[in-house]
């Protein structure tokens, strides 16, 4: 039964706001050691950036 919350959007084991892994390493700082962060196209991530900004620049 997944009861671990997680909020990172971008790593592998993030699923509807929990972690798909039964257990997981935390560092002493609370950050977990157990992520793997999806690869994001950088031309994608560069458009998406641009695409946000220009509405954020609508409510200026």
């Amino acid at each position: 039964m997944k009861t671990i919350k997680c909020e990172n959007y971008f790593c592998v084991y993030f699923c509807e706001g929990m972690c798909r892994l039964e257990q997981l390493d935390l560092s002493i700082t609370g950050a977990c050691c157990s992520c793997i962060y999806v690869d994001i196209d950088e031309a994608y991530l560069n458009r998406q950036r641009e695409k946000l900004l220009s509405s954020l620049r609508f409510y200026e």
